[in-house]
């Protein structure tokens, strides 16, 4: 009698074992194989193979077998069967872009593990140069400076040791365009003072242009408070803001519409109080100021 098989299984995939009774003897009536992982097998008949999973490697077994018939018991030959270890892998999740400045989030998914390992450390690289390490499988954060496409790859560690490349994700970091604030009426008469207020926050300008949307544009060293008088009513203006640094002109960074309220004009008559009937004396006008020119 003799068993076969192949030298070597990975953990998790069925392995097949060829059985082959003794041409000498009665047929068997049962067989009995010991797997070499602490499984004892017990098969009625003859069977022409046997099939067993492995749970976990890297080990090295050796499988032995004996067959009952009426002859009594015969042991069949050994079987040395070395069990691999498969790397286990992980699903990752997160978002395709992310700012430069702005937290990423990074999702563990589910571990994929033939063998009944226990994963006990989560090793992110981010593609940046830096590295983090997690004992749970908890969303991961990271914040990024530099701008590019960033391969993030994650290493698992198990009671079998360090798995790299386990997972991978990539994420393109982008350029987050400067803002500035706007704040006013939304509205003005003409000829008066409009305040606009610019708000940089922590942006870093030398010089932000503001154009007010009538033609006229004034450029400024400092944010706060700036005063414009609007000529003619009857309009909506949109005034708008550059940004700009050593560098580079940021155009549109911001944005506002005011209505420029028409003012109606107005002349009042003078003269004297009294005049002789008849007398033709001609009477003056004399024209208000307005805001606007009057054509």
């Amino acid at each position: 009698m003799n068993i076969s098989g192949a030298p070597s299984a990975n953990e998790g995939t069925e392995y097949t074992l060829n059985l082959q009774s003794s041409e000498t003897r009665p047929t068997p009536t049962s067989w009995e194989i010991n797997w070499g992982d602490g499984e004892v097998e017990d098969l009625d008949g003859n069977p022409s193979s046997a099939t067993h999973t492995y749970i976990d490697g890297d080990d090295v077994v050796t499988i032995t077998a004996k067959t009952t018939d009426d002859e009594g018991v015969l042991n069949a030959n050994s079987l040395t069967l070395t069990v691999s270890n498969v790397a286990p892998s992980i699903a990752l999740s997160g978002g395709s872009t992310v700012s430069a400045g702005l937290p990423y989030t990074l999702s563990f998914g589910q571990v994929t593990d033939p063998g009944q390992d226990t994963v006990s450390a989560y090793n992110v690289r981010w593609g940046d140069g830096e590295t983090d390490s997690y004992t749970t499988a908890s969303p991961a954060t990271h914040i990024y400076n530099d701008l590019g496409v960033k391969s993030i790859v994650v290493d698992l560690v198990d009671e079998d040791g360090t798995h790299p490349f386990a997972g991978s994700h990539s994420v393109t970091v982008i350029d987050v365009p400067p803002t500035v604030n706007l704040t006013g009426a939304s509205s003005v008469n003409e000829g008066d003072v409009y305040s606009l207020t610019l708000d940089a926050g922590s942006e870093s300008f030398v010089t932000l242009v503001v154009h007010w949307g009538d033609g006229s544009t004034n450029s400024y060293t400092t944010d706060g408070a700036k005063n414009h008088v609007y000529n003619d009513g009857g309009i909506d203006v949109v005034i708008t803001v550059d940004l700009v640094t050593a560098s580079v002109t940021n155009v549109g960074v911001d944005s506002k519409t005011v209505t420029v309220i028409n003012q109606p004009s107005s002349i009042s008559p003078s003269g004297p109080a009294t005049v002789l009937e008849g007398s033709g004396t001609p009477l003056p006008w004399a024209r208000s100021a307005t805001p606007a020119a009057i054509t």
